[in-house]
């Protein structure tokens, strides 16, 4: 039986019509995961005007994340690939205009790892990165709860209220024979690749107006 947790971490993924993981191939990965590390304290700032909330403050945001990797005997992690939207793949391109990171070398094990494990903290640009809500949005919703509530609109807009959403991530994880990552002769033809997706919880504070 899944958990209340696990339950409501598969309705958010469903908002981008995505289930938490995804596999391209499992022959030479065991597993591959990416999550949070740690906690996310700092919100996403979103202004008002007279009549409601209109854009989001904040430019960028520093993520905190957690990659894993583990390839199976007779294999090596030798690269990966993360990414703020669906399907991230090593040798294609990614989505125009969003975020995505390639690691490679000892940023992910040097192709002698077997399994592969360590914080990754980057900061982002918010116009970059997938939304299952705009704090803009999320924020206007709130309103709206309020004013069924009986509160007015300067009511609410008189004071910051706490909020959250969610910002998409995938990682992509390759793993090659380990006698062609160690002598870094991999390439798209002798690489399998896996995935997992993650929905990325972020504080939002909806700002008083003006």
């Amino acid at each position: 039986m899944k958990s209340a947790f696990e339950i409501a971490a598969i309705g958010v993924m469903a908002l981008f019509g995505a289930m938490p993981s995804g596999a391209e191939a499992k022959d030479w990965i065991d597993k591959v995961e990416i999550s949070r590390d740690g906690i996310d304290v700092i919100p996403i700032e979103v202004t008002a005007s007279a009549k409601g909330y209109k854009a989001i403050k904040t430019s960028q945001h520093r993520f905190l994340l957690r990659l894993y990797a583990k390839a199976t005997p007779g294999e090596r992690i030798v690269a990966g690939k993360v990414g703020s939207y669906k399907v991230v793949r090593m040798f294609e391109a990614g989505e125009p205009g969003k975020w995505d990171q390639v690691l490679e070398g000892r940023e992910i094990g040097g192709g002698e790892a077997k399994s592969v494990s360590r914080s990754y903290s980057v900061t982002i640009k918010l116009s970059q990165v997938t939304w299952s809500k705009n704090p803009v949005d999320v924020c206007n919703e709130m309103l709206s709860d309020k004013r069924k509530k009986g509160y007015s609109v300067a009511e609410v807009l008189g004071k910051n209220w706490d909020a959250k959403t969610y910002v998409y991530f995938e990682f992509q994880a390759l793993a090659a024979r380990a006698g062609k990552a160690k002598s870094d002769k991999w390439n798209i033809n002798n690489t399998a690749g896996q995935r997992h997706s993650f929905a990325y919880s972020v504080p939002v504070t909806c700002l008083a107006g003006n």
